[in-house]
């Protein structure tokens, strides 16, 4: 979740006003609240777009999500949300991951997405992933 910040002030009640109907105009769902002494104005979504003046300001802070532009839009994105990798293999690699996609279609107690022989190089490449980072949380400990 992306969280920014502003100080209470007039001055930044407008821009949180700004800040409100710029998210409401693009349909992005941002929760806006004060902070428990009424000090801070603080958003929270998946995606918060700021208009231009907002970034500019010594009271803006990032709590959580990084500050992005997107078509020329200053935005805070979550850091934890899903992207996008475009992954370009060679030849060799490409005929590994065919003969370990062979190789799961013969064995019926791997998942069941890939067991029909129809799985894809983007499916055992999750899949693979997946399992790597499963054993790296193991071997460290963490979860």
């Amino acid at each position: 979740m992306a969280e920014v910040t502003l100080l209470n002030t007039s001055d930044n009640i407008k821009l949180a006003r700004q800040v409100r109907d710029l998210n409401q105009k693009k349909d992005a769902s941002v929760e806006v609240r004060f902070s428990v002494d009424y000090r801070e104005i603080h958003f929270s979504g998946e995606i918060i777009y700021l208009p231009q003046e907002v970034t500019l300001l010594k009271e803006f802070t990032i709590v959580e999500g990084e500050l992005v532009t997107l078509r020329g839009e200053s935005c805070i994105l979550d850091r934890n949300r899903a992207k996008t990798v475009n992954v370009h293999l060679d030849s060799e690699l490409v005929a590994e991951i065919n003969a370990i996609r062979d190789y799961i279609a013969l064995n019926k107690n791997r998942a069941k997405n890939i067991t029909s022989g129809e799985g894809t190089q983007h499916e055992i490449l999750l899949e693979m992933l997946r399992r790597g980072i499963d054993k790296m949380k193991d071997d460290l400990g963490l979860e």
